[in-house]
């Protein structure tokens, strides 16, 4: 029978060695470990999303047509009245708006690139408490799409002069389905010249009008994505 020999001091030495060399690599085992998932991560992140980009520039055109009371048909000019109050809008023939976007977004609401019309208090003879339906609509010439309607709600209290004043009160125009604070936005899809597929997104802003106030412009707000 063979007898086994003890291990000698230098075999025990080696085997010391490599067994303090093993455990200090492991923090570095691991940091590289952490490391290589950190890359990974922001690789995850860093992938871009396709979109199309907003053209830099595009003329937005069209007119406007609206209306006062249930089931109305919309005009250039309408005109509606309740006891002791009036009120009118006033469209233009033709483009009521013509603007050109910047990176996409545009702006229309005045005299320089046109509006969605007018509408005025055009009398207070009493005192009149008002809640009138409204219906706008909108047909875009450029860029061609289908003509959109939106109804809304003309709201609010009027009263007449005293004492040769000014009459009193105001009413506001608020859009239905609102989807923003203060407006609603409209949703057009169309194909731009590139042939893209494109959407034309219109908010339309409250529009308050007080009762001594001659006109007010129905503006809003375009963004093209």
């Amino acid at each position: 029978m063979r007898t086994l020999r003890p291990p000698s001091r230098t075999i025990l030495l080696l085997l010391l060695v490599a067994c303090s060399d093993r455990h200090a690599t492991r923090p570095d085992r691991a940091a590289a470990q952490q490391a290589a998932g950190a890359v990974g991560q922001l690789s995850d992140a860093a992938i871009p999303q396709d979109a199309p980009v907003p053209p830099a520039e595009m003329v937005i055109s069209g007119s406007a047509l609206a209306c006062f009371g249930e089931g109305c048909t919309p005009s250039d000019i309408a005109t509606f009245s309740v006891p002791g109050a009036g009120f009118a809008y006033f469209g233009r023939s033709g483009d009521d708006f013509l603007t050109r976007t910047a990176n996409g977004v545009a702006g229309a609401n005045g005299d320089a690139n046109g509006a969605f019309g007018e509408f005025t208090v055009t009398t207070v003879t009493g005192f009149a408490p008002v809640s009138i339906p409204f219906t706008l609509r909108l047909t875009l010439s450029s860029p061609a799409a289908d003509p959109v309607t939106v109804t809304g709600t003309v709201r609010g209290s009027l009263g007449p002069p005293v004492s040769g004043a000014f009459p009193r009160g105001a009413v506001i125009l608020t859009f239905d389905d609102k989807k923003m604070v203060g407006g609603e936005t409209l949703k057009i899809n169309f194909v731009d010249q590139s042939g893209i597929p494109r959407r034309l997104e219109v908010t339309l802003p409250s529009v308050l009008i007080p009762a001594d106030a001659t006109s007010k412009f129905i503006g809003g707000f375009f963004e093209i994505r």
